[in-house]
């Protein structure tokens, strides 16, 4: 009998052989041509800023350059705090020499200029030197260094945020997190020392 059974129909290939059957997905529709596809931009490479200008700056606005550069300018102001450091504490270094005193006959201790043996520190021609000295130690030498410490100390919870780690990652790369302050107030402490 020539007759099939509802439901099992079989369509034939003009060869006899069965015909594929169809898949019973349905086809993706096709996108539009002017549909932009961003390729490799997962969530959290979408939340990072982009630097399109020289990768460097986020636009040509002069207010947003001055912003992007702050990297640049904490490197360099980094990169000049030993050989400053130094001048300043060459202004203030002495050395003491025990000079006779001809009224007594005592020796007294008397603290020289190291650059200038004939001027006592903090006196006389030496006082400008001295103050400059000083005040420089303090506000170059232990401010800068405390200033960016408190700025690393702020972001500390966040310091892979791709904005802080662009501006302050240098100060703190390769370092455990909890240690992010090593480079600034240990590396640093330990020069100091070493030049007193």
């Amino acid at each position: 009998s020539n007759d099939a059974a509802p439901g099992n129909e079989a369509s034939s290939s003009p060869s006899g052989a069965p015909a594929p059957a169809a898949s019973a997905e349905p086809a993706a529709p096709a996108k539009p041509a002017d549909e932009e596809v961003t390729v490799g931009m997962g969530p959290a490479d979408a939340s990072k800023p982009m630097y399109p200008i020289f990768s460097l700056f986020r636009s040509s606005d002069i207010k947003t350059v001055l912003v992007d550069s702050i990297p640049v300018y904490l490197i360099a102001l980094y990169s000049i705090w030993d050989s400053i450091t130094q001048r300043f504490l060459i202004a203030i270094q002495s050395k003491s020499l025990f000079v006779t005193n001809i009224e007594t006959g005592l020796s007294e201790p008397r603290y020289v200029w190291l650059s200038d043996m004939r001027l006592e520190v903090f006196a006389g021609d030496h006082v400008l030197v001295g103050v400059f000295g000083a005040i420089g130690l303090t506000v170059w030498s232990g401010g800068f260094v405390v200033i960016l410490y408190c700025a690393l100390r702020s972001h500390r919870e966040t310091l892979m945020d791709p904005t802080v780690h662009r501006r302050f990652g240098f100060f703190f790369n390769g370092l455990e997190p909890d240690h992010y302050y090593w480079e600034l107030l240990v590396k640093r402490v330990d020069v100091l020392l070493v030049y007193l």
